[in-house]
This record gives C-alpha cells, sequence and structure tokens, in this order.
C-alpha cells in the first residue's frame, strides 16, 4: 500500500515501533528496473506511432496513385474517342457496320438479273470427274429469264431444280400477266418447248423438278391464309401443276413485309400443314419446301419455324441480302461472321428450334456494286443512287486486274475502283473461296444441304460446279 512512496527519494527519518532509522537515500537496485521497465514502454509506443503513420502514409500514397492513373485513363479514353470519332469521319475502310435485322421482301427476289451471253462462251478449266455422289441437297432457282440461256446451265451436280416462279393472287389463283421484262412466267411454264426440254432432259438424269409459288403482297399472302376459299383454290391450284406437270416438289416463297398478326401467322402455319397433307396424300415422296428470310428465327414473321418445319420437307433459309442496294453503306451480301448480323449467328438461332436436317441454306450466285463516298469496305453509299446487280459471272470478270482483298471478318471478297467519270465505288461479291467457306458451314453444322440463287448467273464458271463435287460428295 506504500509502493508509490518508495518511489521517491527521502532524508530524514521513520519510525517503526520503539525503533528508528534513517535513511539518506533509496538504494540504486530499487530504482533502475522500475526506469527501464518505462523506457522500453516509451519506445514501443513509439514504435507503435511510426508504424502507425507509415502505414497512414502508404495508404494515403496509394489512393493517391489510383486517382492519378484513373486520371489518366479517363484522359485517354477521351482521347482514343476523339481519335476514333476522327477516324471514323476520315476513314470508314476499316469500320465495320452492322447489317440491319430486315423483315422486307428481299430486294433480288424482285430483281431480273440477266446475264451476258459472252460469260457462256468462256473456255472450260477443269474436265469435271465426279467422285460419286453429291450426298447434301444441291437446290438450284431456275428464273424464268433464264430460259434462253437452258442450254448452257450446267446440271451436273444438282439434286433438285425449282422453277422461278408461278405468282399466285390473294384467291389462290396463279396470276397470268407479263412482267415488266416482257415475260409471262406462267406462259413460258405451260408453253415453252425449251423448257420443256430441259426438264425432260434433267429429270432423265434423276434431278428433281419443282416449281416455286410466290406472292411478295402482303394483303394476296394475308387473303390466301385466312380465307377458308382462298385457302382451298390455293392448294387445289397447286395439286393440279404437281399432278400435270409430274412435279417431284413445291417451293412456297411468300414474302410478307413487316410485322405480322398472330392469326395470319397460326393460319398461314395451318394452310402448309394441309398442302403437306394434300401433297402426301397423291404421293408420299411430293416434297414440300418453304423459303424463308434469314432472319425468320430471329425475329418473329410469317413463318412458325418449329411448326412449319414440323410439316414439311425442309426450311429453304434465303441466306443472303444482309446488305442490299438500298442500304446505307456497301458491305458484304452475305457474311459468315465479323458482324452484329451474320449467316453463322442466324443459323445457330435456327438450329435451336429445328433439326439441321430440316435446314437448306440458299447461297448467293450475284454481286452488288456501290456508288461509294470513299473507298472502304463499308463506305457510305451516295444518297439516292442505288447499287447495281452483277451475276456471279460479271462480277469475276470484272475483278480482273483489281486489288481483291479478302475480308476475314465477314469470309468474302471485296474491291474498290473508280469510274471514268471520277465516281468510287465498292463492289462486294463471292469467289470459289467465300462459296467454299458457306459449303464448310453447312457440313460442319450438317444442315440438309444448299440452294442455289440462282442458276445461269455463274455462266459456264466451271468453278463453281467442281467446288460443288468437292465439298459434298466425299
Amino acid at each position: 500500500m506504500y509502493a508509490s512512496n518508495c518511489l521517491l527519494p527521502y532524508n530524514g527519518s521513520m519510525n517503526h515501533g520503539s525503533g528508528q532509522k534513517n535513511f539518506t537515500s533509496l538504494p540504486p537496485n530499487i530504482i533502475k528496473p522500475l526506469d527501464s521497465e518505462n523506457k522500453k514502454k516509451n519506445f514501443l509506443q513509439i514504435l507503435l506511432e511510426v508504424d502507425l503513420f507509415t502505414h497512414m502514409f502508404l495508404l494515403l500514397f496509394i489512393i493517391i496513385l489510383v486517382f492519378l492513373y484513373v486520371a489518366n485513363e479517363n484522359n485517354k479514353a477521351k482521347l482514343n474517342r476523339a481519335s476514333l470519332e476522327n477516324h471514323i469521319a476520315t476513314n470508314s475502310a476499316h469500320i465495320i457496320a452492322a447489317p440491319k435485322l430486315s423483315n422486307e421482301s428481299l430486294y433480288i427476289n424482285q430483281k431480273v438479273v440477266f446475264i451476258d451471253k459472252k460469260y457462256f462462251n468462256i473456255p472450260e478449266k477443269f474436265i469435271l470427274t465426279m467422285n460419286g455422289p453429291i450426298k447434301k441437297e444441291v437446290f438450284g432457282y431456275l428464273p424464268y429469264w433464264m430460259i434462253q440461256n437452258l442450254d448452257d446451265i450446267d446440271t451436273r451436280t444438282l439434286t433438285s431444280v425449282s422453277y422461278f416462279g408461278l405468282e399466285v393472287n390473294g384467291d389462290g389463283q396463279i396470276v397470268n400477266r407479263a412482267q415488266n421484262d416482257g415475260f409471262s412466267p406462267y406462259d413460258t411454264w405451260q408453253n415453252d418447248i425449251k423448257l420443256k426440254n430441259f426438264l425432260t432432259k434433267i429429270k432423265k438424269n434423276k434431278t428433281k423438278i419443282f416449281v416455286t409459288f410466290k406472292s411478295f403482297d402482303n394483303d394476296a399472302i394475308k387473303k390466301i391464309a385466312t380465307s377458308p376459299e382462298s385457302s382451298q383454290n390455293f392448294i387445289q391450284t397447286i395439286l393440279y401443276q404437281v399432278n400435270s406437270h409430274s412435279l417431284d416438289g413445291v417451293n412456297i416463297d411468300f414474302e410478307y413485309s413487316g410485322g405480322v398478326d398472330k392469326e395470319i401467322r397460326d393460319k398461314f402455319s395451318v394452310l402448309m400443314s394441309s398442302l403437306n397433307d394434300a401433297l402426301k396424300s397423291q404421293n408420299q415422296n411430293t416434297a414440300l419446301t418453304i423459303s424463308v428470310y434469314v432472319t425468320a428465327a430471329t425475329i418473329p414473321q410469317l413463318w412458325d419455324i418449329p411448326y412449319i418445319a414440323n410439316h414439311s420437307d425442309s426450311v429453304v433459309i434465303m441466306g443472303y441480302d444482309f446488305f442490299t442496294p438500298q442500304s446505307s453503306s456497301a458491305g458484304p451480301v452475305a457474311p459468315i461472321s465479323g458482324y452484329e448480323n451474320s449467316l453463322t449467328g442466324m443459323i445457330n438461332n435456327f438450329l435451336e428450334q429445328i433439326p439441321p436436317d430440316k435446314i437448306t441454306l440458299a447461297v448467293p450466285y450475284y454481286a452488288y456494286d456501290w456508288t461509294t463516298e470513299n473507298q472502304g469496305k463499308n463506305s457510305k453509299a451516295v444518297l439516292g443512287v442505288n447499287a447495281s446487280t452483277l451475276s456471279f459471272a460479271e462480277a469475276k470478270d470484272m475483278s480482273q486486274g483489281k486489288n481483291v482483298i479478302w475480308d476475314n471478318d465477314s469470309q468474302t471478297p471485296w474491291y474498290s475502283y473508280v469510274d471514268r467519270v471520277g465516281q468510287i465505288h465498292v463492289v462486294h461479291f463471292e469467289n470459289i473461296r467465300s462459296l467454299g467457306a458457306k459449303y464448310d458451314l453447312v457440313n460442319t453444322k450438317n444442315l440438309h444441304g444448299i440452294g442455289i440463287w440462282a442458276l445461269g448467273l455463274e455462266g459456264n464458271d466451271t468453278e463453281t460446279t467442281q467446288l460443288i463435287i468437292d465439298k459434298f460428295t466425299h
């Protein structure tokens, strides 16, 4: 209880009972241990304070570094954005424009594309040798305007040919009238001797004969689908053509533009089911194929893909016109990849809904030539100037001597040139390499086969035939 007093020097006396002791000071050995302990405690406190200060300084230093880094990155991002905007404004060649999803009627299906006779007089490069039967469907569309070139069309690799086409009206009956080019598709189908001889010849070679029934008129499609009388007329019209011409099948190409009511969609599905049943009731081997937009499995349109696939023999994906003459910029007609909307992604969307053996991928035998503002692959098209359409043969011929560039993104070729009056042009086309990539995609995805739009546009280019043999006979 007196420990605190022992820490103080004392000069004097202290009484303990009857005795008395005198101290001049406390012994040194009593003070030393306590003083050392204090120093040790003070030293540890200083160390702790230094350590705390050091950590606070390091934390503050890190915060400052992070702040400076973020500020620097933001500044770099601003500079990069400014640089990119300047780059876009001055050179769009490296900017990939994503084609828009469209549910409008395809431009090419309404466009007559003639081919110069000279492209059927080019010497053949290959003496073709078949390595066995074609193991995939090769479905060729034969446009009515190509009849004059029938003798020159190579049919050796075709498994099916579909005459394109017979237009039907809202009453479900065939329209018999001359087109703007002066031809009457129905009269040609019914009466042209050259066509009859051609079909007879290829049928002997076991090529199947189809005819395409088409409509690009919303009102007509709606009436055929929703009117019981029109539906019945439509089915009877088709059955008559199948029986009177001994057809192996029919192809339906109804291109409804814009959004479609669920009622129309559902009744169109029922119509296709009824048509399929009617065809099969007369001949189980009569095939029904239905053409659809490449976007049909991505956005709701006329076709209920799972339903019509289940009630037909094949869904023909029209895998082209991602960019058209009406597009605001140039671009590949049928990009495999590299764009927001491309063949690979679209086909994958179909495969999520229907099996691969129900899918036929139609490929383009044509090209587009845009008048553009500069020479980049996705250059902006000159306003009010539609691109011209080139046949496969013409595009190949025009590319000779040009600096053709292979686009790894879309897996298609393109080139630019300046015409005689100084206008810049950008041409996106197909060649053997790009078609081969599409055929590889068909094989990789194990699809039913390919369609060709359109027969004759290749001239007598034997490379296209050799490619089909090489890709689909092994």
